[in-house]
């Protein structure tokens, strides 16, 4: 779990670097800095999606994905679950000048636990012991922390939690988790998870508002996919 650990450093060390910016920066800096987030998310998501134009890709699978994987998150109500969940952190270890505890917290884990650069780089970790993977994420994670803590607060610090909490998670299970991926199903959770991140980037920009926690049954459905059309 090196790599995790790694990961996690990285962002509460990022966070913390913004909270203290936070004081000297002006808002309208933070704001600037936090649109050029959004839009370098929304080029890691457009070129993970570019996975799904590769040959021998099914593009129609992720549409199914993210179809069946809004259905099961909307039945679920997994984004006011996750809301709620934030509330209760905030309303916990969040004090009373955290206006944007919940926000933040939300904002960040989903960026740092979806995709497929958390799973890959923790199956990595977790049989073969080469983190480098999560330490490249770790990296752009961090760097991501800073814009996030100077503009949103302290609640980006959390977001460390759901790393370790994720790609631990994965890491500890990766030699069960790794016997049934091919090289299919990750191309088709790249470009699923790759749209996934471009909904994040929007809303990070402010041009949209889409319920990315809603979507993300749409991950495992893309795994499962290449896997029940061999078996027709």
């Amino acid at each position: 779990m090196l790599g995790t650990w790694i990961n996690v450093a990285l962002v509460l060390g990022g966070a913390s670097i913004g909270l203290m910016a936070r004081r000297v920066l002006p808002e309208r800096w933070t704001q600037t800095m936090m649109r050029g987030v959004g839009l370098f998310v929304l080029y890691v998501g457009a070129d993970m999606a570019a996975q799904l134009s590769r040959p021998g890709q099914r593009p129609i699978l992720a549409l199914l994905s993210l179809a069946g994987g809004a259905l099961v998150g909307e039945a679920l109500q997994l984004e006011d679950r996750l809301r709620h969940f934030a509330k209760r952190l905030e309303q916990r270890w969040g004090g009373t000048h955290s206006q944007h505890w919940s926000q933040g917290f939300v904002a960040a884990s989903l960026l740092f636990v979806v995709g497929p650069m958390a799973i890959l780089g923790s199956i990595q970790d977790g049989t073969t012991g080469d983190y480098r993977l999560l330490l490249t994420k770790g990296l752009m994670d961090g760097i991501a922390a800073v814009a996030f803590a100077s503009t949103l607060g302290p609640g980006v610090l959390a977001s460390a939690l759901a790393v370790l909490v994720y790609q631990g998670g994965i890491t500890l299970a990766a030699h069960l988790v790794a016997a049934g991926l091919t090289s299919a199903s990750m191309g088709l959770l790249t470009g699923t998870g790759g749209l996934i991140i471009v909904g994040l980037g929007l809303n990070l920009l402010g041009l949209e508002v889409v319920p990315v926690t809603n979507l993300l049954p749409a991950l495992p459905l893309a795994l499962a996919f290449p896997g029940l059309l061999a078996l027709l």
